[in-house]
């Protein structure tokens, strides 16, 4: 899991491959954001908000199709 660096965030890190992202949150549980459901974009936001280690969350929280594609793995 990749640290993220965000003391405001609800988020402590997270890991990301080629279709996927995974959102470990600082209450200890951990989501899984896809393409597919999610259109490519969407994932590809997430991991470069991710990498830079802010707007994260509040991406997550402001786009409903992503927040209700979450899929609790942890």
């Amino acid at each position: 899991m990749k640290p993220y660096n965000n003391p405001a965030s609800g988020i402590d890190g997270y890991d990301d491959g080629i279709n996927w992202i995974h959102v470990h949150y600082k209450n200890g549980k951990t989501y899984e954001y896809r393409s597919p459901p999610l259109a490519t974009y969407h994932i590809a936001t997430m991991k470069q908000l991710a990498n830079s280690q802010d707007g994260l969350g509040t991406y997550i929280n402001k786009n409903r199709d992503v927040y209700d594609a979450g899929r609790l793995v942890t």
